[in-house]
């Protein structure tokens, strides 16, 4: 086991406050973190103030203690607004400000929100990193590395990222990150990713695609430690065609929230879940002389 102080991270504004709700209920089933590793839940501001004591009542009410399970660091939403507003939105910003925040860790395991943990997390925690900054999947099938002008094949993704605090600061990374998204305005498309890979490039060790499920290499991984459902279909959402949807709902189902944990709940979208949607694709994919035979 890597002799490491560690910690966890999440982040979000107040439109994923149910998700992140959701996620510390399953670290709370963790056997390698609850009680050893401790979660820092990055957020701004203006979202806190609107909604911050909803998600504290419903950690509260899931058994987690503010200062012992879990934290916040408060990030100022006016210093988000600064940098260019990409999809998903300028919380996912909030990551580039954790490690300065985190004095007296070593390494930190940051986890996106739309995440289903399937397997322990420690064998991920006890990666060693081989002196590189920080740890990620690799991420094929988009032009971002030439765009971004990359020694790296393929851009990494960011959305499950273990980082060797000490480097990260020793290399000044925030500060770097932040000063390339001011300066290069017009080149991002994907926000803090982009950052950090032409920040980092090859100072990355590429992580087993296990600890990262994309929705477009999930067949290609028989028993994922983690499933990412990233793109904008999300499971917490009628209508959403997923392997590991439901997988994710049992959770929600587990997770203490004062409103409804789902969204699109209109009769289209459940349609959508059901065996008549998969007859009627099925029916429209027909030719029209099949169809008239």
């Amino acid at each position: 086991m890597i002799d490491s102080k560690a910690a966890i991270a999440v982040a979000g504004d107040a439109r994923f406050y149910p998700r992140i709700a959701t996620l510390l209920r399953m670290l709370q089933d963790q056997p390698d973190v609850a009680g050893r590793h401790p979660v820092w839940i990055f957020t701004d501001d203006v979202s806190f103030s609107a909604a911050g004591a909803m998600l504290q009542d419903s950690l509260a009410h899931m058994g987690l203690v503010r200062g012992q399970d879990h934290d916040f660091h408060i990030v100022s939403h006016d210093d988000l607004a600064a940098l260019p507003d990409r999809y998903p939105g300028i919380s996912c910003y909030l990551r580039l400000w954790m490690p300065n925040a985190m004095a007296g860790y070593d390494r930190c395991l940051y986890l996106d929100v739309d995440v289903l943990l399937r397997h322990p997390l420690g064998p991920l925690l006890d990666t060693d990193l081989q002196g590189r900054v920080l740890g990620a999947i690799d991420e094929p099938g988009t032009d971002s590395a030439r765009r971004l002008g990359l020694a790296r094949a393929h851009t990494f993704n960011s959305g499950i990222l273990l980082i060797d605090l000490n480097r990260w600061m020793a290399e000044d990374v925030s500060r770097r990150c932040l000063d390339w998204l001011l300066q290069n305005r017009d080149r991002v498309i994907w926000a803090d990713q982009d950052a950090l890979n032409a920040v980092l490039d090859t100072d990355v060790l590429d992580l087993d695609i296990r600890w990262n499920t994309l929705r477009n290499r999930v067949d290609e991984v028989p028993d994922p430690a983690i499933v990412h459902f990233n793109g904008a279909a999300k499971p917490w959402q009628y209508g959403t065609r997923h392997p590991y949807r439901d997988a994710y709902r049992a959770w929600l189902r587990r997770t203490s929230w004062a409103a409804p944990l789902m969204e699109h709940d209109t009769l289209r979208h459940r349609l959508r879940e059901t065996p008549l949607y998969d007859l009627w694709q099925a029916g429209r994919s027909l030719t029209p002389q099949r169809r008239n035979a």
